[in-house]
């Protein structure tokens, strides 16, 4: 397995990832705004919960996605490791 090929798609995807990532935290940011000022009721609360926690098919599949990315995310670091010490033990 080339190192070169596996550290571009964990660049790749991380590009990709951190929008999954950063929505996430903003979405909590103004859930819990949202909490702090009593407007749970108002519509931009229920759509943000919508995407963040509710259990319909949207959020689940955003969180599935979310969860899938971070676990490649995780391997492909773990193989430029790994894949990175062999490559210094071979020298």
């Amino acid at each position: 397995m080339d190192e070169g090929k596996v550290r571009t798609m964990h660049y790749h995807l991380g590009i990709i990832y951190v929008w999954f990532l950063l929505l996430q935290v903003v979405a909590g940011l103004f859930m819990s705004l949202g909490m702090l000022f009593a407007a749970t009721d108002s519509g931009w609360y229920q759509a943000i919960y919508t995407l963040h926690a509710d259990w319909n098919p949207v959020g689940a599949m955003y969180r599935v996605i979310l969860g899938l990315a971070t676990v490649a995310q995780a391997t492909l670091g773990i193989t430029i490791y790994f894949l990175s010490r062999a490559h210094f033990k071979k020298a």
